[in-house]
């Protein structure tokens, strides 16, 4: 019987089949258990991870350059094909999510959400604009974290986030018709 370096060196210089056959044969099903595995791991269609893993094998037959041992390079580059696999279909998945979103807030009336938007950055503008240096870096920290956290912003300065929450009310108790929550959301 031949090694594998020996079959998989007979298919890249004379193109034989039958040492392909043997080498696919003998490392299919490591490769298809493998692809299994990973398609758990990353929430991929077993069906579609063993047919990623069935390409990674015809490549890494047709690839491998006989340093090192031909396992592991078969291993890695299922693991790489079917992990690619599930972060495609995460992109997607997000993409898909952010236009179903996208489709769900149009209803038609954007005039009407642009002008209100425009009014509260009006009002926030000049309620900013009326206050001391202190809120305005509090509301700026505010604005400037991810998940909108008293908090975050509050480590960004270097106070507690009860200091942080109270400078942004004292804008808010400039004027008497606003609440807090109507100038976060501008």
């Amino acid at each position: 019987m031949k090694t594998t370096d020996i079959l998989i060196s007979e298919y890249q210089t004379q193109g034989c089949e039958i040492a392909f056959n043997e080498v696919y044969m003998q490392y299919s099903d490591k490769a298809f258990a493998i692809a299994r595995s990973r398609a758990r791991y990353y929430g991929v269609d077993q069906a579609e991870a063993e047919s990623e893993a069935n390409i990674a094998l015809y490549k890494a037959i047709t690839a491998y350059d006989l340093a090192g041992g031909f396992e592991p390079f078969l291993i890695k580059l299922v693991k790489f094909y079917v992990r690619d696999l599930g972060r495609k279909q995460l992109r997607q998945a997000t993409r898909d999510s952010e236009f179903s979103e996208d489709a769900a807030t149009s209803t038609g009336n954007e005039p009407e959400l642009a002008a209100i938007k425009k009014e509260q950055r009006e009002l926030l503008r000049n309620l900013t604009d009326s206050t001391n240096d202190k809120s305005r870096q509090a509301l700026a920290a505010f604005a400037s974290t991810k998940t909108f956290s008293f908090r975050e912003a509050g480590k960004l300065l270097g106070v507690e986030h009860k200091t942080v929450q109270n400078r942004i009310r004292k804008i808010s108790a400039g004027s008497q018709h606003v609440s807090l929550n109507e100038y976060i959301t501008a």
